[in-house]
């Protein structure tokens, strides 16, 4: 980490992360990357692809990775936004 960053600088970072409820999923098929809300992201949520229109199904059985990421950081993100409320 650098040195260089307040502790209210970090805080401010961290907020910012929470307060941005967008997920980076990235597309099984094509590859490209496209941002979701944290709240819709769940198992059995399906979206297209923006970039090939493929339907991304978000199943934590998933053998994709990129999917149970997404899915780990949808969760994680719910969390602490529930936890600063």
């Amino acid at each position: 980490m650098n040195e260089n960053l307040t502790s209210s600088s970090i805080a401010c970072l961290q907020q910012g992360a929470i307060m941005s409820d967008q997920i980076r999923v990235q597309c099984p098929k094509c590859g490209g990357t496209m941002k979701e809300k944290a709240k819709k992201i769940r198992g059995g949520f399906s979206m297209p692809c923006t970039h090939c229109s493929t339907a991304i199904v978000f199943e934590s059985e998933s053998n994709d990775s990129a999917i149970r990421q997404a899915l780990s950081q949808a969760r994680r993100m719910r969390r602490q936004t529930l936890a600063l409320n």
